[in-house]
């Protein structure tokens, strides 16, 4: 996977909000477009060490795990402005489950390095990435937390 920028369209959304100071689009920011095959191709690896976040910028992926009986589990259903691979980053656990691309699917990935440097160079920046990653789990626990309770009736 290459780092530059110039291989995601002028439309991110993520980059622009992260890339939007000069100093951090040329220093801190590398971002790779990485277009992924319709079939199944696994962009995350259950048990894989954690080393970069993905944005999803358009398609579709799906989360899923193995069951009891080695049937793979779909778990949920990722599209355009989803955060995809950041509780293994953030907790250094490894992979919880796989991650795959259900259509052609263009994503945005912060490897952990470029994530030091964002750390590093530009404080600023870097809270308001965590504070975007942060916005995103809540609303994942929230989806957890209410198909918990809808489980329990």
């Amino acid at each position: 996977m290459q780092d530059s920028l110039s291989t995601i369209a002028p439309s991110s959304s993520y980059r622009k909000f992260l890339c939007s100071d000069p100093a951090i689009s040329t220093s801190s920011c590398r971002w790779a477009g990485l277009p992924l095959a319709p079939d199944g191709t696994p962009l995350i690896r259950t048990g894989d060490t954690a080393r970069d976040i993905f944005f999803v910028e358009r398609g579709q992926l799906a989360v899923q795990e193995a069951g009891p009986d080695g049937t793979k589990i779909r778990l949920r259903t990722m599209t355009a402005g989803a955060i995809v691979g950041e509780v293994a980053l953030y907790t250094r656990q490894p992979r919880g489950a796989d991650v795959l691309a259900l259509e052609e699917t263009v994503v945005c990935r912060l490897s952990e390095a470029s994530l030091a440097r964002l750390e590093a160079e530009s404080e600023a920046a870097a809270v308001l990435l965590h504070r975007l990653v942060a916005m995103n789990l809540s609303g994942k626990l929230t989806v957890a937390n209410r198909l918990i309770q809808r489980a329990r009736l």
